[in-house]
């Protein structure tokens, strides 16, 4: 996955093994972004799909809160 536009120029390697959920790849990919100061924000759409954004882990709290004001649930955990 590429991830530039979240200043990281790094690309994240996925290799499929194929007993991996798509909540624990999303798993491992928030624990990549770890290391880079940042982390993966799920947005909860109603149906059964994964939808995030990468963001800075200093603003985590404050962009659940916002999320949480907007109606939308968001937190780091899969839904």
């Amino acid at each position: 996955l590429a991830v530039e536009a979240s200043g990281i120029e790094e690309v994240y390697v996925y290799a499929h093994e194929g007993t991996c959920t798509m909540a624990q790849v999303l798993i491992d990919f928030d624990q990549w972004l770890t290391a880079f100061g940042q982390r993966f924000l799920h947005l909860d759409t109603g149906d059964g799909e994964y939808v995030g954004c990468i963001v800075e882990s200093d603003h985590i709290e404050n962009l659940i809160a916002l999320a949480s004001q907007a109606g939308i649930d968001a937190r780091l955990d899969a839904f």
